[in-house]
């Protein structure tokens, strides 16, 4: 197979072209490229130019295990070359003597980390897995704390005459270290906080999972701006490493906003919250949320007070109030609730056990107006990953809650209600992925009675794309909306980048609000730009819907991250 490399000689600004003939192709023929590269092509003399294009070509041919290979270099013209190849042999591997040596003559530490290389006897020859097990056995060292780690011998033996190679990697691991010192920072009030997150101690072997677990941990109380607990390796005595610890307050008050736009009636939406981390030495803190659009305003008022930590294990106390005036709904209601939060050690899920006052005022289609009063016991599992900030290109998130009221519990009547949600965002190089799934249903035999805020509604740029805002739904005998019993909502999403700063995106939606098991969902399909603006991604879709009665046609803005 024939092959073509050009390159620009920095001496003579002249471009020269290589045809390699014979040579095996994949990481062979890529690394002789790569060495021929890197040379300074003169205008004249020429055999001692062809002498230094056989050196860089068996150069790079050893490194996967040709030694003798035959290289005919030959001159076409000023700016071209042919370099013809006959590889020979390749060398094999004879049995390896690699052996990390602990003071407890304990392999099993790095043992998974040399059968994972596989450099048995009989393989070729590959001199980049060899530097590869030797950085891999290094950074396993250190994740481990053996800080001494060093080689005492590391050589490839070449046996031309049999056509065979040695690996020969022994090292010493020296102690593993211990945690010493752990040197907090000069802050009384977050001194207590940190004390009760760390999950490692002066004494406790070093692991760098442990140390990663620390920094997540702080990281997560929302305390922190700044958050870095890092080994201090300069400064290890007697097989002992301090910690250091340093953090940066959050400033005393944070903000965040977001907002969106539709076509349909709903109009412009604006969302504003507001936490202040700190309201007094025990790390309490509280925060509000405030959001308005034409047909609807909320306010969300809530007081944390870590318990065993600030980060996965706390209690929560809220206030909210919400005017509702949507389709064919009208609402009022306030709120007052208590929460539980807790997450079980090396756990992914958060619990969430709470109970809910609501009173509301509500009035749904042609149904008259009615007073609503109800206890809510519940439960709320909960799960959150993610990675690349603001315009993140990993993650996924999953609620499950189950909510009860009981005629003799303080509610007006009995019901038991199930919702479920999943978001799930991945990336393969630059193609993006994103897609979800919601779910509800309420059980009881009283639904006229139930709240307008807890029947379900779909539609709109977080439901089906190409419907307005909560328009689909079960409707009565003039065709207003009267919510539904069960939910089910599904999306695809795909978007690429067309220049840095925007991507392209299609999408399909489908999703059904009824009064029975299963309904004919509606669709929405459409096409949309996402801006990765300063402040995060703004998302801009024209979807097309179509249900049993009609087809829709509009245009979505929000703004924020994908989950």
């Amino acid at each position: 197979m024939t092959s073509w490399l050009c390159f620009s000689s920095l001496a003579w600004a002249q471009t020269v072209s290589f045809e390699l003939q014979g040579a095996p192709q994949g990481p062979v023929a890529d690394n002789i490229r790569a060495y021929l590269q890197g040379m300074d092509v003169p205008l004249s003399g020429y055999s001692r130019f062809s002498d230094q294009v056989k050196k860089a070509c068996q150069q790079a041919m050893q490194v996967y295990g040709y030694y003798e290979p035959l290289i005919e270099p030959e001159r076409i013209k000023d700016d071209q070359w042919r370099v013809k190849i006959t590889p020979g042999a390749q060398v094999l591997l004879a049995e390896p003597q690699i052996r990390v040596t602990t003071p407890d003559l304990k392999q099993s530490a790095f043992t998974s980390v040399i059968k994972e290389f596989n450099l048995r006897a009989g393989k070729p020859l590959n001199q980049v897995q060899y530097e590869k097990l030797k950085t891999a056995l290094q950074t396993r060292a250190l994740t481990l704390g053996y800080f001494d780690f060093q080689f005492s011998q590391s050589e490839i033996r070449v046996n031309l005459s049999e056509q065979s190679a040695q690996i020969i990697l022994l090292a010493e691991s020296g102690p593993r270290y211990r945690i010493g010192e752990i040197r907090m920072p000069e802050d009384e009030i977050a001194l207590e906080l940190i004390g009760s997150l760390q999950p490692l101690h002066s004494g406790d072997v070093y692991s760098v999972e442990k140390l990663a677990e620390f920094n997540n941990l702080l990281r997560e109380t929302g305390y922190f701006q700044r958050v870095l607990v890092r080994p201090i390796v300069a400064e290890a005595k007697n097989a002992h490493v301090p910690l250091e610890v340093n953090v940066t307050h959050k400033p005393r008050d944070n903000f965040d906003v977001g907002g969106g736009v539709s076509s349909d009636d709903e109009g412009p939406r604006f969302r504003l919250k507001w936490r202040r981390p700190w309201v007094n030495p025990f790390g309490h803190s509280m925060g509000a949320e405030i959001f308005a659009s034409q047909k609807e305003q909320n306010l969300a008022v809530d007081y944390r007070l870590p318990l065993e930590d600030a980060a996965k294990n706390y209690a929560s106390f809220q206030f909210g109030y919400q005017v509702l005036h949507e389709e064919d709904t009208v609402l009022d209601k306030f709120t007052l609730g208590a929460q539980r939060h807790w997450q079980p050690l090396d756990a992914d899920w958060q619990r969430i056990a709470f109970l809910r006052l609501e009173r509301e005022t509500f009035s749904q289609a042609n149904e008259p107006e009615q007073v609503s009063n109800l206890l809510i016991p519940g439960l709320t599992l909960s799960r959150y990953r993610h990675r690349g900030g603001l315009d993140m290109d990993w993650g996924d998130r999953q609620t499950l809650t189950v909510e009860l009221a009981a005629d003799d519990v303080y509610s007006d009547i009995n019901m038991l209600r199930i919702t479920a949600n999943s978001r799930w965002l991945r990336s393969i190089d630059e193609h993006r992925f994103v897609w979800r799934f919601e779910a509800g249903a309420i059980a009881t035999n009283e639904f006229d009675q139930v709240p307008s805020s807890l029947r379900f509604f779909a539609g709109g740029d977080q439901s089906v794309r190409g419907f307005r805002y909560r328009s689909l739904s079960p409707t009565d005998a003039q065709g207003d909306l009267t919510g539904g019993r069960y939910l089910a909502v599904a999306s695809v999403e795909y978007s690429y980048p067309v220049t840095d700063s925007w991507r392209a995106a299609v999408f399909v939606d489908a999703g059904s609000v009824s009064n029975k098991f299963a309904a004919d969902p509606a669709i929405g399909a459409g096409i949309g730009a996402i801006w990765l603006s300063p402040v995060g991604p703004v998302r801009v879709y024209l979807g097309r819907g179509k249900n049993d009665i009609d087809t829709y046609t509009r245009l979505h803005i929000t703004m924020g991250p994908a989950l």
